[in-house]
């Protein structure tokens, strides 16, 4: 069955020959837009949600990935927050967050950032990069973690323990600690 309209007589194809069943909805181009091929859907250009939350997967384990690369290093999978309008305006954060425990004393779920495995070759690291795409921080599979910046324990104001990472190597106890530094 073809559904269409003076200006695209093929808009929408219901497919119904046996174990080829799909529905395929074509964009203004003749490029496909949306189609089911016996159960998996597939959008073939960009999509916008405009609904304020989007609910994936049932009660079992649900992955969003990107489809494997056909012939060379895999592409970044990105998540951004908005871009803010206006002037002077903050764009919007990014959060993630664990699931709630259920009400009888149940535990809350952990928010879990783990490295890519290797195929061969090292595994990935955790970074955390500034707005220029600089690594701050850096942690190896091993474990082994690299600061580009900055290490404070305690308050920021009141930083009971300053690192450096300048070429001083400096550092810095705050005045009446209780505790001493010991190497």
């Amino acid at each position: 069955l073809v559904f269409g309209s003076t200006g695209r007589t093929d808009l929408l194809t219901l497919k119904t020959v046996d174990d080829n069943e799909a529905v395929i909805v074509k964009g203004t181009t003749s490029a496909l837009a949306f189609h089911v091929n016996l159960g998996t859907a597939e959008f073939d250009e960009t999509v916008t949600i405009k609904g304020d939350s989007v609910t994936l997967g049932g009660d079992s384990t649900f992955t969003l990935q990107r489809a494997d690369h056909g012939s060379t290093a895999g592409g970044l999978f990105v998540i951004q927050g908005q871009t803010a309008g206006g002037s002077g305006q903050k764009g919007g954060d990014v959060k993630i967050v664990g699931g709630s425990g259920s009400s009888s004393s149940g535990a809350g779920g952990d928010v879990i950032l783990q490295t890519g495995a290797h195929g061969g070759g090292t595994a990935g690291n955790f970074k955390v990069n500034n707005a220029a795409g600089s690594a701050l921080l850096s942690i190896s599979n091993a474990g082994v973690a690299l600061l580009n910046g900055r290490l404070n324990l305690g308050d920021e104001a009141l930083s009971n323990l300053d690192l450096t990472s300048d070429s001083t190597g400096l550092i810095n106890i705050a005045d009446n600690a209780a505790a001493a530094l010991r190497i």
